[in-house]
């Protein structure tokens, strides 16, 4: 009998589990000024949310409503180092690039505004700059639905692989607006663990293992569209067993004759996540083994279906042994553009 299975994922989760164990947080957001940001940046990359506004009603609705909202308030607070600046203000400023800015009386924005962004701007505007120091400007009133992938897609460093067009599409597409619960019906034949050790004695294939974390949206959005897409998930199941390890795991593993356990650290990460990652703990995550189960690879970056479905025909068709991946791309045929000239 063939099971259908479904995946049921909350569109809150993310903002209500990430702070389910934080006590006591801030009820506004915790602003910061210039040189501070600059101090607590070069001890710890995080990024940067910079909010520019005027005396406009559109700013005054989106300081009240969006960035007053508590959701909005907990994620900012603990994943950005956040600004909040008057493009009018007559303050002297000494930006991130070491030079100092003022505001004159004849000109209607303050210089650091003209410089970095130029004399036409929409407000509000947010400039967020990635833990690499790389800016980019979103014009306009954001609600809170429209401000969190802006938000995520800086946190997740999904900006590293995925134009944020491409990745505002994909997320609402996850996460429909006004929706509190989607079921996603899963594609995708996931084995327990052991049970994929034991027909990989039976039947040899590559071994795709999904390491996921919780509280990582772009690797619920890699779970629920990306693999779960038909294209791929067609070719996944012919041809990898497929498995998941929750990176907080308390479950030992074993594989290669090597037995992982959760050592309960402060982190709380698995042993086996933290030795295939090679201890880089980032999501979304995954690796790809081979029929004896050594690493052929390890991705921990998001991707579009488009995008991750050249990584999988690399290996799902041993064309590793005889290409270079660089030299396989270049005759790479996608499956999504032949089914788009149909």
């Amino acid at each position: 009998m063939k099971l259908n299975v479904f995946y049921l994922f909350w569109i809150a989760f993310f903002t209500t589990n990430l702070f389910a164990q934080t006590t006591d947080l801030p009820k506004s957001v915790e602003w910061k000024n210039f040189d501070e940001v600059s101090q607590l940046f070069a001890k710890d990359q995080r990024p940067v949310f910079i909010y520019l506004y005027d005396t406009n009603p559109f700013c005054k609705m989106m300081t009240d409503s969006t960035l007053g909202n508590q959701e909005v308030v907990n994620y900012l607070n603990i994943a950005f180092y956040n600004i909040k600046f008057d493009v009018a203000s007559k303050e002297e400023v000494k930006f991130f690039d070491g030079n100092t800015y003022y505001k004159d009386d004849y000109k209607k924005y303050h210089d650091l505004i003209n410089n970095i962004i130029g004399e036409e701007i929409e407000l509000p505007a947010l400039l967020i700059y990635s833990r690499d120091a790389q800016g980019q400007v979103f014009y306009n009133y954001r609600d809170r639905d429209h401000i969190f992938p802006i938000l995520i897609y800086y946190n997740e460093e999904i900006y590293k692989s995925t134009t944020y067009e491409e990745f505002e599409k994909r997320y609402f597409e996850a996460y429909p607006i006004g929706m509190q619960q989607i079921i996603t019906r899963l594609n995708l034949k996931w084995l327990p663990f052991n049970e994929m050790l034991e027909l990989q004695k039976e039947k040899p294939k590559k071994v795709l293992i999904d390491i996921y974390y919780n509280y990582s949206i772009a690797a619920t959005m890699m779970r629920t569209k990306t693999y779960n897409d038909p294209i791929i998930s067609k070719y996944l199941n012919e041809n990898y067993y497929l498995t998941t390890v929750d990176a907080k795991t308390t479950d030992e593993i074993t594989i290669k004759g090597i037995t992982y356990k959760n050592q309960n650290a402060a982190h709380g990460f698995h042993d086996f996540p933290i030795d295939i990652l090679s201890g880089n703990i980032r999501f979304p995550a995954f690796v790809i083994l081979d029929e004896e189960f050594n690493l052929l690879d390890r991705v921990q970056i998001y991707l579009t279906p488009e995008a991750i479905e050249p990584i999988f025909r690399y290996y799902g068709d041993d064309k590793y042994k005889t290409q270079k991946y660089d030299e396989y791309m270049k005759n790479f045929t996608s499956s999504f553009k032949t089914e788009t000239k149909n």
